[in-house]
């Protein structure tokens, strides 16, 4: 009776300590995490808009943080709108920052987040590279210059939508139809970023007709 009470008592402190550890590592992390995100999110912001200077809210003047719809500006001229939508892929939620221009049409679209499969879904953030298997080693041991052979800088899968319209945001098979070229064997992950997608300027050409000439200015 008193190994099994002194077996419970240490098991007890175990869990205790083991709590406290968790607990304290994420203190730790949570705001480094938070940074992370938040650089991540300003870089897919200056990648989609790079000539912007300023992103705010729709109905208000106030910095846009991605929730709602946000007003591009560009020395003082409204540029596009920016929404961020999701959809559930096939094993996780996929998030994608969208960007219009002013008359609706796709300006690109970001990837922030998704934990599609690996070597498939996950291809979403593929950037097409011509480098050789030589280059690659030759980044890693320091002989060749990083990045020596890149084709692309943003990924092929999403620059698809660049320049779309509402009616051309569709998975097509033909390779030379306007359209989305679904991932091979990703076509779920592929038709939810496209589906996410297409409600995003729908979700967008709403709120700038609900809004009117209201919508706000750039603050100085």
């Amino acid at each position: 009776m008193k190994k099994a009470l002194r077996f419970s008592i240490v098991l007890g402190l175990i869990t205790i300590v083991s709590g406290l550890g968790v607990s304290g590592a994420y203190q730790l992390t949570r705001g480094r995490i938070a940074s992370k995100k938040e650089k991540a999110f300003q870089a897919a912001l200056n990648s989609v808009f790079p000539e912007a200077d300023a992103f705010l809210d729709l109905t208000a003047s106030a910095a846009w943080s991605g929730e709602g719809v946000g007003k591009v500006f560009s020395k003082d001229t409204a540029v596009g709108f920016l929404i961020v939508a999701e959809k559930q892929g096939y094993s996780s939620i996929i998030k994608v920052l969208v960007g219009v221009e002013p008359d609706f049409s796709i300006k690109a679209i970001r990837i922030l987040d998704q934990a599609e499969t690996p070597g498939l879904g996950e291809r979403t953030k593929e950037v097409k590279t011509d480098r050789t298997v030589w280059q690659a080693v030759g980044e890693v041991v320091g002989i060749a210059e990083k990045g020596q052979g890149d084709t692309d800088d943003a990924p092929w899968f999403q620059k698809q939508f660049d320049r779309l319209t509402l009616a051309e945001i569709i998975i097509v098979k033909d390779p030379n139809a306007k359209g989305i070229q679904a991932i091979t064997g990703a076509t779920v992950t592929s038709r939810a970023v496209t589906e996410a997608v297409k409600a995003a300027v729908g979700d967008i050409e709403k709120a700038v007709a609900a809004v009117g000439p209201s919508a706000p200015d750039p603050v100085e």
